[in-house]
């Protein structure tokens, strides 16, 4: 974006949202997701984002989706746990991680007979993984994975031999620059890839999801975004990956919801078994919303100020209202 799309983007009110169905990963790296029926969870506040899904199944079987809660006003991401039916509904709903620093992308990893949630923390460079309780509802038994360095959405894959951590790093190349680590041991330490950064491109870096293999080939979910931010998903088929080596080539593009108010953005995708899960993500033109959310966080102003604020909003949301309805 040039510096007036970017300023005219900030008026408006950034909203993800989560979707699942059932489909295969063969279908989806053949043919995409647009004839797939996706059903959506319901998230009714407007001031609030659901993103970045990822799917896990307790020793029951019974599947859960784990996400990043976003209110506006707080600007913080926080980690939701939703237990769900056969038909995607929302059994049980947990708040199961807030550190008081923003929280997303939980990714989900399976080692030593437990799953581990690992979520983006890249605010405070520490980089933990926790053991799911499923029956608790909660995350347990803290370890330290990775230290010192500001990862986004760190994944994990073991291949050939070794544990292999792909991210990028928070700053001024957090989409384009790609980061590989490696260990012998899931929870580290990790050492560097000696081609570090391993990729330098907008489109097909930042990690979009876990990684997907079918039929012995390694595929990986990444963002694109060389238009803006999340546009679409590349799924890109790995060549080679060792320590002194990396290739990779695009394979097939995930586009947005074009049919529906969520068009604008798609930026994760993850499978569990049979049942695929992503985001999508639209947009409200909502200038007063984000002034009164900007100084709340900034400036912390109340009273006579956000009373003005609050009768402006809804005047405008009047104006604007059908895009401040959340779909269910």
């Amino acid at each position: 974006m040039d510096l007036f799309s970017k300023m005219y983007d900030m008026f408006f009110i950034k909203q993800w949202s989560i979707g699942l169905c059932y489909g295969s990963k063969e279908d989806v790296l053949n043919h995409g997701i647009d004839k797939l029926n996706f059903t959506w969870i319901p998230n009714h506040k407007s001031n609030r984002f659901m993103a970045d899904p990822f799917l896990a199944r307790n020793k029951m079987n019974e599947l859960f989706l784990f996400y990043e809660d976003f209110i506006l006003d707080e600007w913080i991401g926080k980690i939701r746990m939703c237990k769900l039916d056969s038909h995607f509904n929302v059994i049980e709903e947990t708040e199961v991680l807030n550190t008081g620093s923003h929280l997303s992308y939980p990714y989900v990893y399976a080692a030593e007979g437990n799953l581990y949630l690992m979520p983006e923390a890249s605010k405070g460079g520490q980089h933990y993984a926790y053991e799911i309780d499923f029956d608790n509802k909660r995350l347990i038994n803290r370890k330290l994975i990775f230290p010192d360095i500001q990862l986004l959405d760190a994944s994990i894959i073991f291949h050939e031999g070794k544990f292999w951590l792909f991210a990028t790093h928070r700053g001024i190349h957090s989409n384009n620059q790609l980061h590989i680590y490696f260990s012998n041991k899931w929870d580290g330490p990790y050492a560097p890839h000696k081609l570090n950064p391993v990729k330098d491109n907008a489109d097909g870096s930042r990690p979009a999801g876990d990684f997907v293999i079918v039929n012995g080939q390694l595929y990986r979910p990444t963002q694109n975004c060389k238009a803006y931010y999340g546009k679409s998903i590349t799924f890109n088929r790995v060549l080679k990956l060792s320590e002194n080596s990396f290739e990779e080539v695009a394979h097939i593009e995930i586009r947005p919801f074009k049919k529906t108010d969520f068009n604008y953005a798609i930026h994760t995708i993850n499978f569990s078994g049979n049942v695929i899960v992503v985001d999508r993500l639209r947009r409200i033109f909502s200038p007063m919303t984000q002034i009164r959310s900007f100084f709340r966080r900034k400036l912390n102003i109340t009273g006579v100020f956000f009373s003005t604020l609050n009768i402006i909003t809804c005047q405008e949301n009047a104006l604007f209202g059908s895009g401040l309805m959340i779909e269910s």
